[in-house]
């Protein structure tokens, strides 16, 4: 026998790698470090690559490749969040995994004012605009307590943007609104100061007001608004000096005449003003003055059934009434009797029961005036002769009757 030969074969197998199930999806906080895995089940001698977006991602001080084949990424940045692939190959054949990076930033608000003054009434947005991933959820909450802006719908109104719509801002509304903007990464907060103002308003409904000639009175106008408003007064026009002359503004607003003249009877017009807009009332002003009686004669003489006129010149606004009374009492007018349009009294003839002392009478709404004047009554003479014939000693005294009645009372002379 010649011998033997023998040959020894070392037959390594290469299986295909496998990446191990894991979680296709990894979310991190922006500056964290995150984790994606991609480890092979068994000793493959396997390459790991990795890709994001189609680009290879090659280690460096962000990146890096540890040995079962994971990519760690420090300080992620916003800019890291996507779809990463990881390949591992051999001869045998190679696995692929997508791994989902999520970055979630912490909610922030935009900048924006920390009061805001709104209008009684008018539309108003306290803005809270807020970034962050995912989408923040944003509550608000006013004077310390939340609101339903669902069940609130007819005063408020949530915008997509996190800003909250005032619809009609009432004394309700003013104080702090604090927005909370949340989401898996944290939460931010912000206060809003609300100031609420409300344009002037005046109450009053006085459109028209009447005094007397020298007397004080005083144009309303009482105003409400916030902030108090500023009142003026015009003229024609011209704005009134709030002290000075006959005027005076009052702190309440009233306007102020101390001794009323017949120049300030006209339209004026108050004024309010303040940040949130301006109101105006319109107020005439009339004024009244008091009858006043030109002087009269002491006395007005008249003959016996002759007609005479007593006058009585009466001058006030409005137009004075005239009446008349002869000894207090009021005198009736008729067929003898005529009182003229211009106040005087109108005798067509006098008889002996006139004569006395007369009152004039003039009224109006400022007051009243009285003038008097008497009426003197002169009666011709009439004569009266008990005899016409008389019987005398000669060289004795004799007397003659002659007896004569009249007003005044007539002298008696013997032709």
């Amino acid at each position: 026998m010649a011998g033997s030969s023998s040959l020894f074969f070392t037959v390594e197998i290469l299986l295909p790698p496998i990446i191990r199930e894991s979680s296709s999806e990894v979310t991190t906080h922006i500056g964290q470090d995150a984790l994606l895995p991609c480890e092979v089940e068994e000793e493959s001698h396997a390459t790991v690559t990795w890709r994001k977006d189609g680009f290879p991602i090659t280690q460096d001080n962000r990146y890096t490749l540890l040995s079962e084949g994971s990519l760690r990424i420090h300080g992620v940045q916003l800019s890291d969040a996507g779809r990463y692939y990881c390949t591992v190959s051999n001869q045998a054949g190679s696995d692929h995994r997508g791994v989902e990076l999520r970055v979630f930033v912490g909610p922030s608000i935009s900048p924006g004012p920390f009061n805001v003054t709104v209008t009684s009434g008018i539309r108003a947005v306290l803005s809270c605009e807020t970034t962050g991933i995912p989408s923040p959820k944003v509550s608000w909450k006013r004077n310390g307590t939340p609101l339903d802006v669902s069940q609130l719908s007819g005063a408020f109104r949530l915008l997509s943007s996190g800003s909250l719509v005032l619809l009609s801002p009432s004394n309700e509304d003013e104080g702090y609104f604090e927005c909370t903007a949340v989401n898996e990464a944290g939460e931010e907060r912000r206060v809003i100061e609300v100031i609420l103002q409300v344009p002037p308003s005046i109450e009053d409904d006085v459109t028209a007001v009447t005094a007397v000639k020298l007397a004080p009175t005083v144009l309303p106008c009482h105003v409400h608004g916030r902030p108090q408003p500023t009142v003026f007064w015009t003229k024609g026009g011209a704005k009134l000096s709030s002290r000075g002359g006959t005027y005076r503004v009052l702190p309440t607003g009233l306007l102020e005449i101390t001794s009323v003249l017949p120049s300030h009877a006209g339209r004026y017009t108050c004024s309010a003003r303040n940040s949130a807009g301006v109101a105006h009332k319109h107020v005439s002003l009339s004024v009244q003055e008091s009858p006043e009686i030109r002087p009269m004669a002491e006395e007005v003489q008249v003959v016996l059934h002759h007609g005479t006129v007593l006058p009585c010149e009466a001058q006030g606004f409005p137009r004075p009434s005239i009446s008349w009374q002869r000894e207090g009492v009021p005198i009736a007018t008729g067929h003898r009797l005529s009182l003229l349009s211009n106040g005087a009294l109108k005798f067509s003839r006098v008889t002996l029961g006139d004569a006395g002392m007369y009152q004039c009478l003039a009224k109006n709404e400022a007051g009243a005036a009285v003038g008097q004047t008497k009426l003197v009554l002169h009666v011709p003479p009439v004569l009266s002769v008990p005899r016409i014939e008389y019987t005398s000693v000669l060289g004795q005294p004799a007397s003659l009757e002659c007896v004569a009645d009249g007003q005044p009372q007539p002298d008696c002379r013997l032709a």
